[in-house]
């Protein structure tokens, strides 16, 4: 019964994504109200489809329907209810038919914001999005179908392990998802301004808007999957430059080029179809990421087990890199010809009215905001050259070769720590220059102290973590006396980092303390009032000043893990110490805890630093039914300025010795604190203002009739 349900919901929905897809562009082209309102139904009949369809599935899977194949392949009558619900995205049909319902999400998001606004847009953004998702349903209707019936069992294997070894599995694959799905709706809408021929300031307005939305949640998911890595995987890292971790990485550097090189279209009429590349880029990507974790072609902890679905998905990205090319050079003329008035007479800062072409001559040569975010953006576009030839090269020699090759950590380090600094760097010279032409005068004014601050820094740093700034030899510390025990670092990238990110904290400090050092003298107004009108009245630039600030926290976590990490391996017996550093750690003794769905052999350690009791830490290793070899659970002790991490490698059969792996981390957890400010920052961007007026595209009177 649950299968001939939820079969007929999915072709439901593939029946309402295909009529509303052709609908859509058939109302672009004619202006057809009536179409429009019909596309729209369309919409929100494959998206309650989707998500319908999802519920049951849950239900399947929570009352143990074993002749629905994906509970009779991931389901359990011993795994606990709330590892049960969330099984819907461990295996890789569920997690086709989880996109689905999320891309369901984001079709009623989008159509409910803009049912009355944008209509020159919005026919022909319903129709590339229901285009995407006729793909998706023909997958679950197909090869990837989670509804197939098949002879009931009596019981099922349960949920992949890792999905149950750790609370965040629960949360970093639907975040992850959020960010994948939704960049199908900027793609649509960069589709939508090609083929309506004009790109105005109202659409790439909301262009950004709906980019940033999936940009916050893929940089949450990142995160959460470093994160989750961390507590789960027992090496002590965060990040390994996998496949899979690349997958994600890459459109997460085109979209936030896309962000930056959006405000130069908004603000100055220039960049155009460089801004569109890098949205279709970035949804194109994000099927190449899908593709790698879903194909089986990758080796990762992060990716599914080979299938039918990766050469269909190749196809996909064929066909949407084919089509996405063709618009571009058969539609890209007309953002730029005399019947789209926007920008194609700009106003330069002295008045004049100059083309695009002048304008992107004024850009190239001069000194404002612009010229930053263009080297910025080529900086983001090296950046995902470089990843992706790491990822793609041992494929490529294979293929052409035949000869298998590895791409490490040391090439992607070699080129991302460089190219991501001078990123950082620009980070705090573009907010501070204003648009256009910049005196020299105002540059000293404004790099004078975010200059200075960062030589003070590095100095001080150097000094008191007793660095040679030339020899780079190690001496004692001056920070005891805050008991932050650090290690030399293993390369001068710490320094550098320490420097870089100084100047770029105090250049947008310095932007959000001069508005509201003027206000303050200027209205005689009190410095919280000041902070909170400075705030509201210019929520997008604040909002990308916290952003910045998150970035910020997060390179400096990054340089200080890796530049300050020591770690010892150790064999104990009960009493037994391993020290590292200031830390220092007493094996009292093991124990097994039984569970219905696994079995742990537990490790207690007595934890202390600087003589001060910290308490227990319970490594653990945990044996799941269909996982011949145990799942490690590090401990880790987080602190602000660093963590103390236990990992098991080995428990004696008696519980009395235990091989160990003990690490100190410095201040790893401003990584997790990092990606909390940045979604804070984009949250502020994206809130409406209360009293403003909402920029819309005209509508024509075509269209209003």
């Amino acid at each position: 019964m649950i299968s001939t349900l939820g079969s007929g919901l999915v072709l439901v929905a593939l029946l309402c994504a295909t009529i509303g897809s052709l609908l859509g562009f058939r109302s672009g082209m004619t202006g057809s109200a009536t179409g429009w309102t019909q596309t729209q139904f369309a919409a929100l009949g494959f998206a309650a489809s989707m998500i319908l369809a999802n519920l049951l599935m849950v239900y399947a899977l929570v009352t143990h329907d074993f002749s629905v194949a994906y509970v009779a392949e991931v389901g359990s009558r011993s795994t606990p209810t709330y590892y049960t619900v969330i099984s819907l995205w461990s295996s890789l049909n569920g997690s086709i038919l989880f996109w689905g319902a999320i891309l369901g999400v984001y079709v009623i998001a989008l159509t409910t914001a803009h049912a009355r606004t944008h209509r020159e847009y919005m026919p022909y953004t319903l129709g590339v999005l229901l285009a995407v998702s006729v793909f998706f349903s023909l997958l679950v209707s197909s090869v990837a179908n989670p509804f197939a019936a098949v002879e009931p069992l009596p019981d099922g294997p349960g949920p992949n392990p890792l999905l149950q070894n750790h609370w965040l599995m629960a949360y970093h694959p639907p975040t992850l998802y959020l960010g994948y799905v939704g960049m199908a709706v900027p793609f649509a809408m960069c589709c939508a301004a090609l083929l309506a021929g004009r790109l105005e300031a109202g659409w790439i307005a909301q262009l950004r808007r709906w980019l940033l939305i999936p940009w916050v949640f893929l940089t949450l998911g990142i995160t959460m999957g470093g994160w989750w890595s961390y507590e789960v995987l027992g090496w002590g890292g965060y990040w390994a430059w996998d496949p899979v971790e690349n997958a994600s990485f890459l459109p997460w550097l085109t979209g936030t080029a896309f962000l930056h090189s959006a405000m130069v279209v908004e603000r100055r009429g220039a960049l155009k179809t460089w801004t569109l590349i890098l949205g279709m880029s970035t949804f194109l990507l994000t099927m190449l990421g899908t593709f790698m974790t879903r194909s089986g072609v990758f080796n990762s902890v992060h990716s599914f087990t080979q299938s039918e679905i990766g050469p269909v998905f190749l196809w996909f990205i064929a066909i949407c890199f084919v089509c996405s090319v063709l618009l571009l050079g058969l539609r890209d003329h007309k953002l730029h010809g005399s019947d789209n008035p926007a920008w194609d007479e700009s106003l330069g800062d002295t008045g004049e009215k100059l083309s695009v072409f002048a304008l992107i001559g004024k850009i190239v040569t001069g000194s404002g905001r612009e010229i930053a975010i263009l080297l910025q953006n080529l900086l983001f576009s090296l950046f995902t050259f470089t990843v992706l030839l790491g990822v793609l090269y041992p494929l490529i020699a294979e293929s052409l070769f035949e000869r298998k090759v590895s791409v490490g950590e040391p090439y992607f380090d070699r080129f991302a720590l460089p190219i991501g600094l001078a990123i950082v760097s620009l980070m705090g010279v573009g907010p501070a220059l204003p648009w256009g032409t910049t005196k020299r005068d105002l540059l000293l004014k404004k790099f004078a102290i975010p200059v200075v601050a960062a030589a003070v820094a590095t100095a001080v740093w150097a000094w008191t973590s007793g660095e040679n700034l030339w020899g780079w030899a190690s001496a004692e510390s001056a920070w005891a006396w805050l008991r932050i025990e650090f290690l030399p670092p293993q390369h001068p990238y710490v320094l550098l980092s320490i420097a870089v990110c100084t100047f770029a904290f105090v250049a947008n400090l310095n932007e959000f303390i001069e508005p509201v050092w003027v206000r303050v003298r200027a209205r005689k107004e009190g410095i919280p009032r000041a902070v909170v009108q400075v705030t509201t009245r210019a929520r997008r630039r604040f909002g990308g000043h916290i952003a910045h600030y998150g970035v910020i926290s997060a390179v400096i976590a990054i340089a200080m893990s890796k530049g300050y990490r020591a770690e010892s391996d150790a064999m104990l017996q009960i009493g037994e110490v391993v020290t590292v550093g200031a830390w220092s750690a007493t094996f009292e003794g093991a124990e097994v805890r039984e569970e219905p769905h696994r079995q742990s052999r537990v490790a207690k350690f007595h934890v202390r630093k600087n003589d001060k009791d910290l308490g227990l830490l319970e490594p653990k290793l945990n044996q799941y039914q269909r996982m011949p070899e145990p799942i490690g659970t590090p401990a880790v002790y987080e602190t602000l300025t660093g963590d103390f991490y236990l990992s098991l490698i080995q428990i004696g059969e008696e519980g009395k010795s235990v091989s160990v792996r003990a690490m100190v981390m410095p201040m790893v957890i401003w990584l997790w604190i990092a990606a909390a400010i940045i979604a804070f920052g984009t949250i502020v961007a994206i809130w409406p203002p209360r009293t403003a007026e909402r920029v819309a595209a005209p509508v024509s009177p075509e269209v209003a009739a």
